[in-house]
């Protein structure tokens, strides 16, 4: 085992600058550098802010992300965690290509040796039919991904369900697993929790593949335990008197927990930063005028004494 301390991902050296932050361009370009996969269009999105924003640590002075224009270091550079997150927006299997690397640099493994190395004839040949099956991979999963959004935001005509006949294919099952696999993970970031991830996915595949991997596997509904089961304001303002939703969305919007975003053409109530790790985004099998899917705001019952005190001490002080 050698003292690797540099990162390689597919034969490509990705810089660092004086931080550690690795240069999303090299990664960029280890891709294959598709323009429309350039780090400046990742970094735009939702939820690459989201990300930036909480991996910003006011302790520590050094950002996450940061840009050096100009010079033979010139680029865009992130941490770890932003490279992982990159990678998996630019493909599953680069994603997979990077991961690797990481996990490599940190046991100080040397990188794979490339097709220029010492391995055989037979291993190359091997490394690049592996290759090309990532790649294939990737492009369905992606295709998939577009299909189900398009499901989702009421475009069925514009794309053709297979609906399996007779047993289903190794093949197809692979398949299915690794969209549901990419979509549970996109369910997670935009606030759902593990059990309606799942279920959600799982719908999203169905609708996109015909298989229903759920019903596979047995498994055609998840129970949570009593304690985790979210709660609608009306059924938190049943347990602590018979106060109304609006009292109870009153109270934790003025604890800092929620605030109202406009989705579409009406209001809702979104969790904020503080009130995610008490929150539950929940899957409604609806969809707003624009087809965007409709999700209701619940919460843990751990919200539960934090209202309570909240109401008591509304009630001392008048």
């Amino acid at each position: 085992m050698t003292n690797n301390t540099s990162l390689t991902i597919l034969s490509t050296a990705i810089r660092q600058d004086a931080q550690g932050r690795y240069c999303l361009n090299d990664c960029h370009k280890a891709s294959g550098g598709e323009p429309g996969k350039r780090p400046g269009e990742w970094l735009r999105n939702d939820q690459a802010q989201a990300l930036v924003a909480e991996l910003t640590d006011a302790e520590n002075s050094a950002s996450p992300v940061s840009s050096v224009k100009g010079g033979s270091n010139q680029g865009t550079y992130g941490s770890e965690e932003l490279v992982l997150a990159y990678a998996q927006w630019i493909s599953p299997a680069f994603h997979v290509q990077c991961l690797r690397a990481l996990l490599s640099l940190m046991k100080g493994e040397a990188p794979s040796p490339s097709r220029g190395g010492s391995l055989s004839d037979r291993q190359c040949k091997a490394i690049s039919i592996l290759r090309v099956a990532e790649d294939e991979a990737a492009a369905f999963i992606r295709k998939r991904v577009n299909d189900a959004v398009l499901v989702m935001q009421g475009h069925e005509d514009l794309v053709t369900v297979p609906t399996p006949s007779g047993k289903v294919t190794p093949k197809q099952m692979r398949e299915a697993v690794g969209l549901f696999r990419s979509l549970q993970y996109v369910n997670k970031l935009s606030g759902m929790d593990k059990n309606n991830a799942l279920l959600s996915a799982n719908r999203q595949v169905k609708e996109t593949t015909g298989i229903d991997l759920l019903k596979n596997s047995g498994a055609t509904h998840l129970l949570a335990h009593e304690t985790d089961h979210p709660l609608t304001p009306t059924a938190i303002g049943k347990r602590l008197g018979n106060h109304g939703a609006q009292r109870i969305n009153g109270v934790l919007s003025y604890l800092g927990y929620q605030t109202k975003k406009s989705i579409g053409k009406a209001d809702a109530w979104v969790p904020t930063s503080k009130g995610e790790p008490y929150s539950v985004m929940e899957d409604t099998n609806k969809k707003h005028n624009d087809g965007t899917p409709v999700r209701q705001l619940k919460w843990k019952a751990s919200i539960v004494p934090i209202v309570e005190q909240e109401l008591k001490r509304s009630l001392v002080a008048a």
